[in-house]
């Protein structure tokens, strides 16, 4: 039976830098992540709410500046494009913006935006993700403390779901 679903999650990355000051490196890249999905159980008839595996490719270009000794940001902008079988691709923009600021020799403060692929919140469907984070981090050899707070929107990526219908499969919208 179906109903419950446990994901994989996995990816890999490959980019290229180069320094073009003391203070900026650019860069490009691609990433891809795959997502599948795998039926753990429950009351309801095999593939009837079965999420899609999903494929997601991330074209980018980057850059980091250290804008003084103390303070640092980077960027990330590109091209992604989701795929699952029997469905449309869809293509978003990929985002990643971060700012960091070392505010004593122990202590940091971080805040950045992002909008990236996900595989969900364990309800069996690719994501969307995209928000704010912030973030202060304490550490000493020893030990180290942190505290972050994150704004994130979840959608749905692509049309989550096939379903039976009469014999045949069709998309769920």
């Amino acid at each position: 039976g179906a109903l419950f679903f446990d994901s994989t999650y996995g990816g890999a990355n490959l980019s290229w830098s180069l320094t073009v000051s003391e203070r900026t490196t650019m860069g490009m890249g691609y990433q891809y992540n795959l997502i599948r999905y795998k039926d753990i159980g429950g009351p309801l008839p095999d593939d009837l709410l079965r999420p899609l595996d999903t494929d997601v490719h991330n074209l980018y270009v980057n850059g980091a500046r250290r804008f003084s000794q103390y303070t640092s940001g980077n960027l990330q902008l590109g091209v992604m494009v989701a795929q699952q079988e029997a469905s449309e691709d869809r293509v978003e923009p990929s985002v990643s913006a971060g700012l960091q600021r070392q505010v004593t020799q122990q202590s940091s403060l971080s805040i950045g935006v992002q909008q990236s692929a996900g595989a969900g919140s364990g309800r069996g469907v690719a994501t969307l993700d995209r928000g704010l984070y912030g973030g202060w981090n304490w550490s000493r050899p020893t030990m180290s403390f942190n505290v972050a707070l994150a704004f994130w929107d979840r959608a749905a990526l692509m049309f989550p779901f096939l379903q039976q219908q009469a014999g045949s499969t069709t998309i769920q919208r």
